[in-house]
C-alpha cells in the first residue's frame, strides 16, 4: 500500500463528523517558566531509593543481602550459625531500605516452606529447626526495623554461636 493510500490519523477530529460542528479549541503554550517551576516541583527520590537502582539484584536488595549471608555461612563452616545468618541477613534487609521488608519476609518464609516441605518428603519432619530460624528471621527484621542505627552483629549477638569468626 503506497503512502498516499494510508489513512491520517494525525487530525481525526476533521475527518470524521460527529453530528454538529465542533470548534477547535487552541491549546495553549506553557511559558518554559511555569513547565521549570513544575519540573522541580517534584518530589526527588530519597537517597535510598537512589542507590537501590538496578533491578532485583543490586547490591542493597534482599536477594544479594541473603546470598552473600547464606554464602558467609558456607565459609564459617560452624555448626549453629543458621540462625545467626538469618537474622543477620533480615536485620542487613530491614536496615538498608524499609521498602525491603516484604522482600525479605517473602524469602524468609519461602526458604522456610521449602525447608518443610524437603524434610516432609524425605520423611524426616523437622518442624521445630524451621520454627527456631522463623523466629531468627522475625528479630532480625523486627529489630532492623526498630534499630536501624545498630548493627546487625549486636542485633544478632545472642544467636551468634561460639567459635565463630569476627568477619562474620
Amino acid at each position: 500500500m503506497s503512502a498516499d493510500n494510508c489513512f491520517d490519523y494525525t487530525d481525526l477530529e476533521s475527518q470524521v463528523s460527529f453530528g454538529g460542528s465542533r470548534k477547535k479549541k487552541k491549546r495553549r503554550r506553557r511559558s518554559t517558566s511555569r513547565s521549570a517551576v513544575v519540573a522541580s516541583s517534584k518530589p526527588r527520590a530519597s537517597q535510598n531509593q537512589q542507590n537501590s537502582k538496578g533491578g532485583i539484584f543490586h547490591r542493597n536488595s534482599p536477594i544479594s543481602i541473603f546470598k552473600k549471608n547464606y554464602d558467609d555461612n558456607l565459609k564459617s563452616n560452624i555448626i549453629g550459625g543458621d540462625k545467626y545468618f538469618h537474622c543477620k541477613a533480615n536485620a542487613e534487609s530491614a536496615r538498608n531500605n524499609i521498602m525491603n521488608v516484604p522482600g525479605a519476609i517473602i524469602l524468609s518464609t519461602a526458604k522456610e516452606a521449602y525447608d518443610i516441605a524437603r524434610h516432609t518428603l524425605s520423611g524426616d519432619p523437622r518442624y521445630s529447626d524451621s520454627k527456631e530460624d522463623m523466629g531468627a528471621n522475625m528479630h532480625g527484621l523486627s529489630q532492623g526495623i526498630l534499630s536501624p542505627n545498630k548493627s546487625p552483629k549486636d542485633i544478632c549477638k545472642g544467636y551468634r554461636p561460639n567459635g565463630l569468626d569476627e568477619k562474620f
